[in-house]
């Protein structure tokens, strides 16, 4: 028996998925990490423990909601099946593009939400002096 993979597909598919996993810790890291000054290995962390621990967290949970943690949450099964070059239907394709688009747009808010405080606190300190 041989088996077909759509290689496009997968290099679609994993290329998204490296996507949600740098944005998500990225975004975890900015928000816990630096800001309580931990000493987590956030790079060690498998996926499932990543969205456990963002979903555990309530200044990082807070930007999604929970129709959106979900959705991460349940594409680990799909992830897996990337990442062990395993076929996956359009459908599951279509449910990691929605949780590409759902990190995305969360870290481009944020991204836009931190420059505006930066260039706010920069504006204070420069009419202080």
């Amino acid at each position: 028996m041989i088996i077909q993979v759509d290689s496009k597909q997968l290099a679609q598919a994993y290329e998204m998925l490296c996507e949600i996993e740098v944005g998500l810790k990225n975004l975890y890291a900015t928000h816990i990490i630096y800001s309580n000054n931990s000493q987590l290995n956030i790079h060690k962390f498998t996926y499932f423990q990543l969205i456990h621990n963002i979903s555990d967290n309530s200044s990082v949970s807070s930007f999604f909601t929970q129709d959106q943690l979900n959705q991460l949450l349940h594409l680990r099964s799909i992830r897996n099946k990337v990442c062990h070059m395993r076929p996956i239907t359009r459908m599951e394709l279509s449910k990691i593009r929605s949780c590409h688009l759902i990190v995305k747009t969360i870290s481009k808010d944020l991204n836009q939400r931190n420059q505006f405080h930066f260039e706010t606190c920069k504006l204070q300190k420069h009419n202080r002096i």
